[in-house]
C-alpha cells in the first residue's frame, strides 16, 4: 500500500545537514513519505514481489532526496558490478528513480544506481522513448547490511526546468523501481511498464515542499583544452574552446558551445554496405545529443534534425576551383564548428526552443549555418507542435528549409494518435522543389499483455528533409501494423518464464504507383526459467513485388522484379549469471531477383554464424565479446553502375571486442576493436531490363577484397562532476582491392590494421567553473 503523506516536517530544521551516504539514519527520513508497495514488471506479471521495497522520499532548501529500502536480500545475494555512465542493461542490483517535475506528462528525467555505485541519467519524452545523452550533477550513494541495500538520492533543483509555482507544496508524478538481479526481475510502482502506449503520463503523483519557488539564474563554465597529433599526416593540433550552460530561471536555459572539439567521443561501430539506402549513425557528441528531445521528431526511419549533419563533410566544389587537383588533395572529412547554441524555454502548457550552429569556412569550401525552431503547446489530451528547420549551403549555393507540423492526441489512458504533416522547399542555383510528406500512427494497450499500432506516411516525390534532417527513402508511400503479445502465465512445469510476440507487417509502393511488395517481420522471445533465453526472427517476402530502391531512379531501369524470400536467424544466450554469458547466433537467408530467362536463375542463398560472450571476471571489469561472425552468400547481388550488377559468391569474417573497467567511479578504461573483412569471388555481370528482369551483361567484372578495422583505447579520469580528463588513442584501416591478391582472413585483418587512414592521440581536459 502507498502512505502518500502531505506533511509539514518534510523538511525538519532539527538537523543541520543531511549526507548522502547511503544509510538514511538524518531524523527526515523518519517524517519522509513512504511508497512501499511494488509489482513485478520483468517479466511482465503484475504480482506482488516476494522481496519487499520501500522508497522514501521529502524536500528541502537543497533538492528532493529519494531513500530505498532493498529488504530480504542477504549479502550473498547482492551484486555491485561497476559500469561506465548510462548502461540501461546492467548485471547488478539497482534502484531506479523518474520524475515528472511538472507533471504534465510531457517529459520526464530519470536517476538510477547500482548497488556498486554506477549511475545512469535519461530524459524521458513521447511516452516511453529514454535519451541517455542527458547528464546532470545529482548525487546518490549505496551501502550494505547482510540482509539489505539502502539508495540514498539527492536531485537538485536545478537538475530540469520547473514551472514557477509560490505554492508551499507542489505535486511532482514518480516512477519508481527496484532491479533485483538474483531473480532477474524489476520491480516498480505504479503498476506500469515502460513498454506501454502511455507511461509518462501515468506516473504517481507525490507531494513535497515547494523550496524551488524562489530559483535565481546560474551559470556553469566549461572550458576545454585539448592537443591531438595525427601520425598519418605529421600533423599536431591544439584547440581551446568551452561551453556555457546558463539556466536563466527555473523555465530558461540557454545552452553554448564555442569552438567545441568532440575527440573524446567514443568511434563509430563499422557499417559495410553497399546497398543504395543511406546509413543512419547516432551521434555520440555531448552538445548536439544533450537536452535536444524537444526538437527531436522522428518517424519509423526518419529525424527531422539528425545532427550528424552539422560539422559532416564540406560541401566542395573543385570543378569550379583553379587549382582543382590541391582541392582534392585537401579534401576533409569534416567542418570545423565556430558555434553552436541552444535556447529553451519549457512551461506548464507551452514549450519553446532556438537551436542553431555554425561552420567554419575552410580554404576550398565555406562553411554551412544551421537553424531550428520549435514550439510545442499541451491542450488538455492534445499536444500540438511547429518544427523549421533551415540550412544554408553556400559553397553549393543551395538554401533548405522544412516546415513540420507536428500532434499526439490521447483517447484515453491506454490509445494515442500521433503524426506529421511536413512541407520542404529547396533552392538551389540550377533549381527549385518543395515537396509534402505525411505520416501518422494509432497506437493501443487493448490488455495488459497485447498492444498494437496502424501507421502510415506518403512522400511525395519533391519532398527533401535530409540537409538537416534524415529520411532513409525518398518518394515513397507505405503502411503497415504492428502487434505485440506477452505471455508471463506458465505452468510449474514450464521451462518458459516469458513470452514476447513481436509481429509486423508492411506494404510499400513508389509515388509513381511502382509496387514495393509486402513484408513482414516476426520475432519470438523466450525468457527461460533458468534466465537462458533463445530469440528467433524472420524477415519474410509475402509478396515479392517490386525494388524500386537499389534501381536508383535509372530512366530504363525505374525498378527489379524480386524473388519470394527470407532472412531466418535463432538466438541463444545463456543462463544470466555474474561472470560468464555466452551466446550464439545461427542465420539463413534466400533471396534475390528475377532473371528474363528462367533456366539461368540465380537465387540469393546465404548462411551464417555468430559467437561470442559477455564476460564479468571481477565487478569493476566486464568484456563483451563477439569472437567470430561468419557468413557465405551464394549469387549475392551488388550494383555497380548505371543499371549493371555483379553477381558474387561472398564470404564476410568480422570479430569486435568491447572491454571496460571502472576503478571507484572515477577511473574508466575501455577497449574498443572491430575487424571486418570481406571477399567477393567468381562475378558475373548483369543489366536490368526495362521490364525489371536481369538479363547477360557483355563485359566484365572483377573479384575484389575488403578490410576496415576500428581501434580506440579512452581513458576518462573524473576530477569532480562532470569535469574530466581524457586520454583517446584511435586507428582506423581500411583496405581495398579489386586484383584480390590475399590469400585468407587474417591476411585481411592484418593488412586492413597496416592500411592506416588515421592515426591519432588526443588529450583533452574539461573543467567545471
Amino acid at each position: 500500500m502507498v502512505r502518500k503523506l502531505i506533511l509539514l516536517f518534510l523538511f525538519a530544521p532539527l538537523s543541520a545537514e543531511i549526507i548522502v551516504d547511503g544509510k538514511l539514519n538524518e531524523i527526515e527520513w523518519d517524517s519522509a513519505g513512504v511508497i512501499d508497495t511494488f509489482f513485478v514488471t520483468e517479466p511482465l506479471t503484475y504480482a506482488i514481489p516476494e522481496v519487499a521495497t520501500e522508497v522514501l522520499y521529502f524536500a528541502n532548501e537543497d533538492g528532493i532526496y529519494f531513500g530505498f529500502k532493498n529488504y530480504e536480500q542477504t549479502i550473498e545475494d547482492q551484486t555491485t558490478l561497476l559500469h561506465k555512465r548510462d548502461v540501461m542493461d546492467a548485471s547488478a542490483d539497482r534502484a531506479f528513480i523518474a520524475i515528472d517535475f511538472n507533471g504534465n506528462g510531457i517529459r520526464a528525467y530519470s536517476f538510477s544506481v547500482t548497488l556498486g555505485g554506477s549511475i545512469s541519467d535519461a530524459v524521458w519524452a513521447n511516452e516511453n522513448q529514454p535519451s541517455l545523452d542527458w547528464d546532470a550533477i545529482w548525487f546518490v550513494k549505496t551501502s550494505q547490511t547482510d540482509y539489505a541495500w539502502f539508495a540514498e538520492f539527492m536531485i537538485p533543483w536545478d537538475v530540469a526546468p520547473l514551472e514557477y509555482s509560490d505554492e508551499e507544496f507542489i505535486e511532482v508524478n514518480v516512477r519508481t523501481s527496484r532491479g533485483y538481479f538474483l531473480k532477474n526481475e524489476w520491480h516498480g510502482f505504479p503498476k506500469i511498464n515502460w513498454t506501454d502506449t502511455k507511461f509518462i503520463s501515468r506516473f504517481h503523483p507525490i507531494k513535497i515542499r515547494n523550496f524551488a519557488k524562489k530559483s535565481a539564474s546560474d551559470v556553469d563554465f566549461f572550458p576545454y583544452i585539448s592537443v591531438s597529433q595525427e601520425e598519418v599526416t605529421g600533423k599536431q593540433e591544439n584547440k581551446i574552446g568551452g561551453e556555457i550552460f546558463w539556466a536563466i530561471d527555473s523555465e530558461k536555459r540557454l545552452d553554448v558551445t564555442l569552438n567545441p572539439d568532440f575527440g573524446q567521443v567514443e568511434s563509430d561501430d563499422v557499417i559495410v554496405t553497399f546497398d543504395a539506402i543511406e546509413t543512419f549513425y547516432e551521434d555520440k557528441r555531448p552538445f548536439f545529443t544533450e537536452n535536444q528531445d524537444l526538437f527531436q521528431i522522428r518517424g519509423r526511419t526518419s529525424f527531422l534534425i539528425n545532427t550528424r549533419r552539422i560539422g559532416a563533410r564540406p560541401d566542395y566544389d573543385c570543378s569550379s576551383e583553379i587549382d582543382e587537383s590541391d582541392c582534392n588533395s585537401q579534401r576533409k572529412t569534416y567542418s570545423e564548428i565556430d558555434l553552436a547554441l541552444k535556447y529553451t524555454q519549457t512551461e506548464a502548457s507551452d514549450e519553446f526552443g532556438i537551436f542553431s550552429a555554425f561552420e567554419r569556412d575552410g580554404k576550398y569550401y565555406k562553411g554551412r549555418n544551421f537553424q531550428s525552431i520549435r514550439y510545442r503547446k499541451s491542450l488538455d489530451d492534445l499536444r500540438i507542435g511547429y518544427l523549421l528547420t533551415y540550412v544554408d549551403r553556400p559553397n553549393i549555393s543551395r538554401a533548405a528549409q522544412v516546415h513540420t507540423m507536428d500532434f499526439d492526441y490521447s483517447f484515453d489512458a491506454t490509445s494515442r494518435f500521433s503524426g506529421t504533416l511536413s512541407y520542404s522547399n529547396i533552392d538551389s542555383e540550377s533549381t527549385s522543389t518543395e515537396g509534402v510528406a505525411l505520416r501518422g500512427r494509432v497506437a493501443r494497450n487493448f490488455t495488459e499483455k497485447f498492444s498494437a499500432l496502424w501507421g502510415f506516411g506518403i512522400y511525395d516525390e519533391g519532398y527533401d528533409m535530409n540537409d538537416m534532417g534524415y529520411l532513409d527513402m525518398r518518394n515513397f508511400a507505405e503502411t503497415g501494423i504492428t502487434a505485440v503479445y506477452k505471455e508471463t502465465n506458465f505452468s510449474e512445469e514450464s521451462l518458459v518464464r516469458s513470452l514476447t510476440l513481436d509481429v509486423n507487417g508492411g506494404h510499400q509502393r513508389s509515388i509513381s504507383g511502382i509496387n514495393g511488395g509486402m513484408m513482414a517481420w516476426i520475432s519470438l522471445n523466450l525468457d527461460l526459467k533458468d534466465f537462458s533465453s533463445i530469440d528467433i526472427f524472420c524477415e519474410c517476402i509475402l509478396s515479392p513485388g517490386k525494388d524500386f530502391v537499389e534501381a536508383r531512379d535509372h530512366p530504363d531501369s525505374p525498378f527489379i522484379r524480386r524473388l519470394g524470400g527470407y532472412t531466418l536467424n535463432m538466438r541463444y544466450s545463456a543462463p544470466r549469471q555474474k561472470t560468464f554469458i555466452p551466446f550464439i547466433k545461427i542465420e539463413s537467408s534466400s533471396g534475390g531477383y528475377k532473371f528474363d530467362n528462367p533456366s539461368n536463375s540465380k537465387r540469393g542463398e546465404g548462411w551464417g554464424f555468430n559467437i561470442g560472450a559477455n564476460i564479468k571476471p571481477s565487478n569493476d571489469l566486464d568484456l563483451n565479446l563477439a569472437l567470430i561472425r561468419y557468413d557465405e552468400y551464394e549469387n549475392w547481388a551488388k550494383y555497380e553502375f548505371d543499371n549493371v550488377f555483379g553477381y558474387y559468391k561472398k564470404k564476410k569474417l568480422s570479430s569486435s571486442l568491447s572491454l571496460g573497467w571502472i576503478k571507484d567511479n572515477v577511473h574508466e578504461l575501455r577497449i574498443k576493436a572491430q575487424f571486418y573483412s570481406l571477399t567477393a569471388d567468381d562475378p558475373d555481370p548483369y543489366y536490368v531490363s526495362s521490364d525489371g528482369k536481369m538479363v547477360n551483361y557483355d563485359g566484365s567484372l572483377n573479384p575484389f577484397e575488403l578490410s576496415q578495422v576500428a581501434f580506440q583505447i579512452r581513458y576518462r579520469y573524473e576530477l569532480s562532476p562532470l569535469s574530466n580528463f581524457y586520454a583517446v588513442y584511435t586507428r582506423g584501416g581500411y583496405y581495398f582491392d579489386d586484383d584480390k591478391d590475399l590469400k585468407s582472413f587474417g591476411d585481411l585483418y592484418s593488412t586492413g590494421w597496416d592500411t592506416t587512414y588515421s592515426d591519432q592521440l588526443i588529450l583533452k581536459l574539461r573543467y567545471k567553473f
